[in-house]
């Protein structure tokens, strides 16, 4: 079973979504997963500053969470520095917007990193920033599947995605025209 309800942005904080989940308990449906697209759309808290409100929310989504004994899974944004950082390079800690402490509260961390030619290429490379209870600062590789509009994703090998970029970078090689440039100058 999978209920989705929307809320306008800036509109609903933490005890919103408290209160929206007890409705359903009350109908009889207790949710094992809590996805919200994405805590940067919350509510902030107009008393402290965004930073200090972008931390409480995710501490408090976890706490939550952990309350009511359902896993919750939510997105931060990357601030301008990610978008710096080479293909050998992952988003981290370091790379979060608004709030460097956001990762704090959390119990598993993973970024999703993909340049311009791994989206053509339909992969990317994840990272696990942090896993409270396991291994963590090591990258992964993984395709997407867009032929159906979702964000379908799953791990692939490394031979996988080398041969991936690979077939971009021939089929981009193929399609570059060398034209000559010729300029009418009785038109200008």
């Amino acid at each position: 079973l999978l209920i989705v309800k929307q809320f306008p942005g800036g509109m609903i904080d933490v005890n919103g979504i408290r209160a929206f989940c007890s409705q359903l308990e009350i109908r009889g449906w207790k949710p094992a997963l809590v996805i919200i697209d994405y805590v940067g759309e919350m509510k902030d808290d107009p008393n402290v500053k965004k930073y200090e409100s972008a931390y409480r929310i995710l501490r408090d989504l976890r706490g939550f969470g952990v309350e009511k004994k359902h896993c919750t899974l939510t997105c931060v944004q990357p601030n301008q520095t990610a978008a710096k950082l080479e293909i050998s390079q992952y988003i981290d800690e370091s790379n979060i917007g608004t709030s460097f402490d956001q990762f704090k509260p959390l119990d598993a961390f993973w970024s999703i990193n993909q340049q311009v030619i791994e989206k053509d290429a339909e992969v990317g490379r994840g990272f696990v920033i942090k896993h409270r209870n396991g291994r963590s600062r090591f990258p992964f590789k993984i395709g997407f599947d867009y032929s159906m509009g979702t964000l379908d994703m799953f791990e692939i090998s490394k031979e996988r995605y080398k041969e991936a970029l690979a077939q971009v970078q021939q089929r981009r090689s193929e399609e570059i025209e060398f034209d000559s440039y010729s300029v009418d100058r009785k038109k200008k």
